[in-house]
């Protein structure tokens, strides 16, 4: 392609900055274009850091105070470790106390009243039944057990029910001295009293626990974290385990 030189006409080559002819500069025809320089694009618009990938959902107040809870709570202690204790250590040791003192006075009164003997042999099956009824409950809260809550629930349901059975059975032993039998009445009836209140009051905090909740895996409100397997409440956005990410459902 050639363009013309403006002072003499010549014809130039369309890269010669002067004329040929002349020595005149070349200018370039209004709209010429030049083939040897490529014509450079003009980049397009990029979107802003802001807007260049979608941010994910803000996390709602209700699930950031279920995550703080479950983070704070799942685990074995507070009042849960106190239950364990208690079922595990202080409970038998009482029922211990207990057995001690019935057992060292009933042994006296064996030789003259044999009935005496049976009541000892009874009580003794019942100490160690629930001494070992206890510690097992206990150890299925402390190992974390997914069903514990509800063998516990069924211990301090039936707790008393055992007491009332253990009762009638001990005050309806043949030959046993009425005075006797009076005695054990008025003395098992505020024992009784305190196994009631002490088992109303377990069971309702069982049901109405938030760590016995978040702690105890359930398959209707816990899934598993895909990082480290371990059960967790399906409304956390945290795993309380390994404190992955996890999305609530």
């Amino acid at each position: 392609m050639s363009i013309f030189c403006t002072q003499c006409g010549k014809a130039n080559e369309a890269t010669s900055k002067f004329c040929f002819n002349c020595g005149s500069p070349m200018v370039a025809a209004p709209g010429a274009v030049d083939p040897q320089v490529p014509s450079t694009p003009t980049p397009a618009p990029q979107a802003s850091a802001a807007h260049a990938f979608p941010s994910a959902p803000a996390a709602s107040p209700e699930t950031e105070k279920i995550t703080a809870d479950v983070l704070k709570l799942t685990g074995v202690g507070g009042w849960l470790r106190f239950l364990v204790v208690v079922l595990m250590v202080i409970g038998p040791v009482f029922t211990v106390g207990s057995f001690s003192r019935a057992y060292s006075e009933i042994t006296p009164l064996v030789d003259a009243y044999p009935a005496f003997g049976t009541l000892r042999e009874m009580l003794s099956w019942f100490t160690v039944l629930t001494i070992l009824w206890s510690v097992y409950v206990g150890y299925r809260l402390a190992k974390g057990f997914p069903n514990a809550p509800t063998v516990a629930k069924w211990y301090f349901i039936l707790i008393p029910v055992v007491f009332i059975v253990q009762t009638f059975l001990m005050l309806n032993i043949s030959d046993l001295p009425e005075a006797s039998v009076d005695a054990m009445a008025n003395g098992l009836a505020p024992e009784f009293l305190k196994a009631l209140i002490s088992s109303i009051i377990w069971y309702l905090y069982l049901i109405r626990s938030k760590r016995v909740r978040y702690t105890y895996p359930d398959p209707k409100t816990h899934v598993r974290c895909p990082d480290c397997s371990l059960f967790v409440f399906s409304k956390s956005a945290a795993c309380p385990h390994c404190k992955a990410k996890l999305k609530p459902q």
